[in-house]
């Protein structure tokens, strides 16, 4: 632990070596928090062995505290004890939940620190009832809540069923996984010789609309257009159904199934697709909706044209025929024209590339992210601001 810097907490209900949104975006926000001259600690649920270790990036190492496995009561638990021990240690001039359940294992100790919460947009609508009130006490006493879209911080504001809030409430768009990798990427115009390559990347599930980019399809094959090949990447509950559209359609020489792709290899996934598929809905899975779409980012920072759904956050961050394309999911012939267009528009294919990549890059970080939030913080409660700055 370096005394020099200020110290931060940030917990988490899950972390890597696990995948998934909200691991992602614990992880990026440490080592942002990292960048910006803070020193983090974590306290998680991860894999692993349980207790503390520490984890080392590029920006420097971190202590990393692992509930273990356990059940939800279990896990609480161990949060609130390592809290206590932590409380006597250390004095932290933040404390930032990833989501807002583990926060109600830090709030005993919020006292005289600050308490910021990320929300999402999927856990403030699914939850058991028996939290519905300290959710929504939670989100109202936050010293700050941070929504990664303007659709988030409307289903949040909704979540508290018109209850009063005491902090400060901002959007904070999330940043791209993969800025490095993505900056040195120079995309070249499709071969003349080889089909369109369209990619999906996806948990299979109803909202992610995989069967509607299947069925769009379909219609163009029948109607004689048949310059694509299409890479589905995910698993999921739809997976045999979708597998069984593709062979009812006769498209089984133009759709690859790809399974789970591991993490290092989704650059190389991105780099060789055209397009990106991803028009989801609100559709499926209870209360559900995108609250942001990193992938579709992610697509657009290595020069995917990209084609996504209007319900959720990618709104805010596609401007349509722009650097992107924005359908309602649900209407087929409107997907339909999407895609087609890209097959056999080359010139808009391009130019949507251009501006989706440069945009993604040059707006989409994750210092961007943590600046938004560190500025927002009042200056009068605000007790590393200066010391920070400093260090940036």
């Amino acid at each position: 632990m370096n005394q020099s810097k200020p110290q931060i907490l940030v917990v988490a209900k899950a972390y890597p070596p696990i995948v998934g949104g909200v691991e992602t975006y614990s992880e990026a926000l440490v080592r942002a928090y990292m960048r910006r001259g803070l020193e983090p600690t974590v306290l998680t649920q991860t894999t692993g062995r349980a207790g503390w270790h520490k984890v080392e990036y590029p920006e420097g190492s971190i202590d990393v505290f692992n509930t273990g496995a356990g059940n939800q009561a279990w896990v609480f638990c161990r949060f609130m004890a390592a809290m206590a021990r932590l409380h006597t240690k250390r004095r932290f001039a933040f404390m930032h939940a990833t989501t807002w359940r583990p926060a109600l294992a830090i709030l005993p100790f919020t006292r005289n620190t600050l308490m910021l919460i990320t929300v999402h947009g999927r856990e403030v609508m699914n939850y058991p009832w028996i939290l519905k009130r300290p959710m929504i006490e939670l989100l109202r006493r936050a010293d700050m809540v941070i929504t990664v879209s303007h659709a988030t911080m409307e289903i949040a504001r909704t979540a508290l069923h018109g209850r009063s809030v005491l902090g400060r409430w901002i959007v904070a768009f999330n940043g791209i996984s993969y800025p490095d990798e993505a900056k040195h990427h120079i995309r070249e115009p499709t071969a003349t010789d080889r089909p369109v390559r369209l990619l999906s990347l996806a948990r299979l599930v109803p909202r992610k609309n995989i069967q509607g980019c299947i069925s769009a399809l379909g219609e163009l094959h029948a109607e004689g257009i048949n310059g694509f090949e299409y890479w589905v990447a995910g698993t999921g509950p739809m997976e045999q159904e979708l597998r069984a559209a593709v062979l009812d359609l006769g498209l089984q020489e133009h759709v690859r199934f790809l399974g789970y792709v591991p993490t290092n290899e989704l650059t190389s996934l991105y780099q060789n697709a055209d397009v990106f598929l991803h028009p989801q809905t609100n559709v499926g899975e209870g209360n559900d909706f995108e609250g942001f779409g990193l992938v579709i980012a992610d697509a657009m920072s290595f020069g995917c044209a990209v084609v996504a759904g209007e319900a959720g956050g990618p709104r805010d961050f596609i401007q349509n025929n722009s650097n992107g394309i924005l359908v309602d999911g649900l209407n087929g012939s409107d997907l339909k024209s999407a895609i087609i267009d890209l097959i056999n528009k080359p010139d808009l294919r391009e130019r949507l590339s251009e501006c989706g990549q440069a945009y993604a890059i040059t707006k989409l970080s994750w210092d961007a992210h943590v600046d938004q939030i560190m500025s927002s913080i009042p200056p009068s409660r605000h007790a590393c601001s200066a010391h920070a700055t400093d260090d940036h």
